[in-house]
């Protein structure tokens, strides 16, 4: 049985007020800044060993296409990423993607817990300042991958 790990970035992979958003032209795209990605590699270090893919769910994935958004990822982590979430509402898209793809292992790594309804299944919230970079949170993500079933 395949595990996903659905990933939000803003405030999960780096703190919420590394990203900027600005126009370049009329499009709204989110200005380079090396804190961007920086908690990535943490994440990588517990998936690595074991198979588990990556899908994104960040609102990002309304501003950019898929391999933008995967280039932004370590290059290591780069073939994880089974897939990108469709639709406007968080919870619906990860529900969407989990029946179309016969997800029945997952976990939402996610600063938003207002996004998602009350007893959702396998949330791990990140406070928006220190994302993954939590010894609470990097457990939750242990304690996932590691009793998942391969």
């Amino acid at each position: 049985m395949k595990a996903i790990l659905f990933v939000d970035f803003d405030g999960v992979f780096h703190a919420m007020d590394s990203r900027d958003l600005e126009y370049s032209g009329s499009v709204l795209v989110v200005s380079d800044n090396p804190d961007l990605f920086q908690w990535a590699p943490l994440l990588w270090q517990i998936i690595e060993p074991y198979p588990v893919e990556l899908v994104v769910h960040s609102s990002w994935r309304h501003l950019y296409p898929a391999d933008e958004l995967i280039a932004r990822f370590p290059a290591a982590m780069q073939p994880r990423i089974a897939g990108i979430t469709e639709g406007r509402e968080r919870h619906q898209s990860i529900l969407n993607y989990a029946c179309m793809n016969d997800v029945k292992r997952f976990a939402v790594l996610d600063d938003s817990p207002e996004a998602f309804p009350g007893n959702w299944p396998n949330l791990i919230v990140c406070n928006s300042q220190r994302g993954i970079n939590d010894a609470d949170v990097l457990e939750k993500i242990r304690t996932f991958v590691e009793t998942s079933e391969y």
